[in-house]
């Protein structure tokens, strides 16, 4: 795949199966919808590294549109506010839509890691991380 040949040339970790890789109807970063099957456009499924430095491992990768992954590129969170700050027009819409998006994937990110300890509160945690990912699902669907 194109996301393994990336991280190869990068030096970044690939773990990915295909079963972890899902495609929403809508990109959960724009809330655009994706279009799956032309050829590459700005609605084009694109697989997003949350965190960058971390490689396309399960639970740091997203499906988002191309544009927002375009615009994403490697910027954190400050980043990303500062360009929804300095931006006009759709821009600083676009931007301030992917500082949310990026702010709730590093927070399930947390939750996961979390659900991931043993016992008693690894299972709470579990809890906490499957309620927002429906959550987060819900909302992308209503935009």
């Amino acid at each position: 795949s194109r996301a393994r040949q990336r991280a190869a040339r990068r030096g970044l970790p690939f773990d990915l199966d295909v079963s972890d890789v899902v495609v929403p109807s809508i990109c959960p970063a724009l809330g655009v919808p994706l279009v799956i099957g032309e050829m590459r456009s700005p609605n084009s499924p694109s697989l997003d590294r949350i965190r960058p430095a971390l490689g396309y491992v399960r639970g740091n990768t997203r499906v988002i549109s191309d544009k927002a992954n375009r615009l994403k590129g490697a910027l954190d969170i400050e980043g990303l506010i500062k360009r929804a700050v300095d931006s006009v027009d759709q821009r600083r819409e676009d931007y301030a839509r992917l500082a949310a998006y990026l702010d709730r994937e590093l927070l399930l990110a947390d939750v996961r890691r979390k659900a991931a300890l043993a016992g008693r509160a690894g299972e709470e945690w579990t809890t906490v991380a499957n309620f927002l990912e429906a959550a987060f699902v819900r909302a992308d669907w209503k935009r």
